[in-house]
């Protein structure tokens, strides 16, 4: 499939890319400025930013294409998870990380 089918198909689907672009980093900026966000692991951090993103193609495209917000839940999940596990004595794979990053 050539990219310029692909790009005007999701076009269509998720809006205009500027403009999705722009929503998303709006979202982003706000967590960014957040009380909490320094404090928050790379994994939460990064479900939160995709999870942005999926909301931003949702509030410029097609608002009702399940997959964005299927999509999100799953970022979200992914964490939830994550947390109860350590909540449930499992090691937690970000101490690692919050320790590399100087978190």
């Amino acid at each position: 499939m050539e990219i310029d089918k692909i790009l005007e198909e999701r076009g269509t689907r998720y809006g205009d890319y500027d403009e999705v672009a722009l929503v998303s980093q709006n979202i982003k900026s706000a967590m960014r400025h957040s009380r909490n966000w320094q404090h928050l692991p790379a994994d939460m951090k990064e479900s939160l930013e995709m999870t942005a993103n999926k909301l931003a193609r949702l509030l410029n495209g097609d608002w009702t294409y399940t997959d964005n917000l299927i999509d999100a839940i799953g970022y979200l999940t992914l964490v939830a998870d994550r947390l109860e596990r350590c909540q449930n004595g499992s090691p937690d794979v970000n101490d690692q990380n919050q320790t590399e990053n100087g978190n």
